[in-house]
């Protein structure tokens, strides 16, 4: 009759209490693991590296086996592109347009379905339907990953092509040719400036504020590289690199041209 509830509907509340006190449940444990992660990220290097050193270990291991996959999978792309001269930009100018908008375009939507799927499951009553959809959902999000990645290269290879943003791509240039120098460079200095035997800023940034911290730091890089290559040939972390490799001291400094002395 209507306004009475029949066993269906007793069944739909009873799963739908028995699942709000999961993710209640769920909620607490991640906030009291976010606060701890805090706590530890923020305390000294001697207690913080145990810490994070067994997560890292455990993230590893547990990822080991597709980050092995995805990582073969990503250099064979890289290989098929560069073989098929691709990412030289050895194909005509619009070829790269067309290619970023197709790219970008089907990246953003299917990431847009992945999210309007995602808000969608969160309220679905079932568990197992929500982790079976959520588990399948990961290799929608990778194709997304890739196509948008596709998109950047090709626009980014036309910006090149067209001599748009000259003064940004030039001086990336000497970023990449020292990328080892300035990969190890902005680890430590962001763990200076988020951990706690630094700044211990972890956590305590607005969105804005990491947009304004990452613009400097890239800032400093990007002016450190090219002064630097302006004296030396190759990276300070490069050149010791090749020097362990082969065993001897690489030369460093870049050799003057009679003009130049």
């Amino acid at each position: 009759k209507e306004g009475k509830l029949d066993s269906a509907d007793l069944r739909s509340i009873a799963q739908w209490d028995a699942r709000s006190q999961e993710i209640r449940a769920a909620a607490a444990d991640a906030f009291d693991y976010s606060k701890t992660q805090i706590e530890t990220v923020n305390s000294g290097y001697l207690n913080m590296f145990p810490v994070v050193a067994l997560m890292a270990t455990d993230e590893l291991i547990s990822s080991l086996p597709v980050g092995i996959l995805e990582t073969l999978g990503t250099i064979l792309i890289g290989m098929a592109l560069f073989k098929t001269r691709y990412l030289n930009g050895e194909f005509i100018t619009t070829f790269y347009l067309i290619s970023a908008i197709i790219f970008l375009i089907g990246g953003a939507l299917l990431t847009h379905l992945l999210f309007k799927t995602f808000n969608i499951l969160i309220s679905d009553l079932s568990g197992n339907k929500y982790d079976l959809v959520n588990f399948n959902s990961s290799y929608f999000e990778q194709t997304a990953l890739l196509l948008l990645i596709f998109g950047y290269i090709s626009i980014f290879i036309f910006f090149v092509k067209k001599g748009i943003l000259s003064f940004v791509t030039k001086p990336l240039q000497s970023v990449c040719k020292m990328a080892i120098s300035n990969y190890i460079f902005q680890n430590f200095m962001f763990t200076l400036i988020f951990f706690g035997y630094g700044l211990g800023l972890y956590q305590s940034l607005e969105r804005y504020q990491l947009f304004l911290v990452a613009f400097i730091l890239w800032t400093i890089q990007i002016t450190f590289s090219v002064y630097w290559l302006k004296y030396f040939q190759i990276g300070p972390i490069e050149w010791l690199w090749r020097s362990l490799i082969y065993w001897r001291k690489i030369p460093l400094k870049k050799q003057l041209l009679s003009n130049d002395i």
